[in-house]
């Protein structure tokens, strides 16, 4: 009898948090959508343009059955935007033989600049990701010691690192919550493990934004443009 009730019980604990998942869910993607129609933007629950292969790196170089899901598409600032969920699976054995596929969840938001630049990646200092090695290069250390603290600077030409993250850049990555971001040819990448949500987006998004329109002037002529841009799109970069 006590089997019985301990089966029943532990049955209804499955379905009480099936139910809750399944809520919770669907909340998140109503307000997914409701932020979609706020900004004009478009909203898809599946992946139309295999945005898994359209960059290399981090955090899309690791794993199989890499999947991009709910993929907003639109316009931040002037710039192309797409966001979505992203996953992918890795195996793994143990001593005993026994095989085990773990599932790893980010979201990325992703902005399109008006040229391909050099890589360079941000992250914030101390955390421990299975992709903060991504580059590969040393950390460069920049004038702001609060900004050293805080946050991590990976890139093949420190000059260019310089450049980019001037002082009013820093000041502002420091006033954010934290964020970890690459240059990804033309595009800026904004990452983390966790499922996307309205205020990663516009967060996100919004410091992505900041970061390029501080780009000085002669950056961008370095690397083809003859004036800097003022929120001027690369159409057909993201979509």
């Amino acid at each position: 009898m006590f089997a019985i009730l301990l089966i029943v019980a532990v049955g209804g604990l499955v379905i009480t948090y099936a139910v809750y998942a399944y809520k919770k869910h669907q909340a998140r993607l109503a307000s997914l959508q409701n932020l979609c129609r706020a900004k004009g933007w478009q909203y898809s629950a599946h992946d139309p343009w295999g945005l898994p292969r359209r960059w290399q790196g981090a955090p899309f170089d690791s794993g199989y059955a890499r999947t991009a899901e709910h993929v907003i598409a639109g316009e931040y600032e002037g710039h192309p935007l797409v966001a979505f969920d992203y996953s992918y699976k890795e195996d793994s054995t143990d001593s005993k033989g026994h095989r085990t596929t773990s599932t790893y969840r980010y979201y990325v938001v992703a902005l399109g600049m008006p040229c391909a630049l050099p890589a360079l990646r941000v992250s914030p200092e101390g955390v421990l990701s299975r992709i903060g090695q991504a580059l590969g290069f040393d950390d460069i250390e920049l004038e702001s010691e609060d900004f050293n603290r805080r946050f991590r600077v990976k890139c093949p030409d420190p000059k260019f690192a310089m450049d980019v993250l001037s002082p009013r850049t820093m000041e502002r990555l420091l006033a954010s919550e934290g964020i970890c971001f690459r240059f990804a040819g033309s595009d800026l990448l904004c990452y983390e493990s966790g499922s996307l949500q309205p205020g990663n987006i516009l967060h996100d998004a919004h410091v992505g934004a900041a970061v390029i329109a501080g780009i000085p002037s002669f950056v961008w002529r370095d690397y083809g443009l003859e004036e800097r841009p003022v929120n001027t799109p690369s159409p057909g970069n993201l979509t």
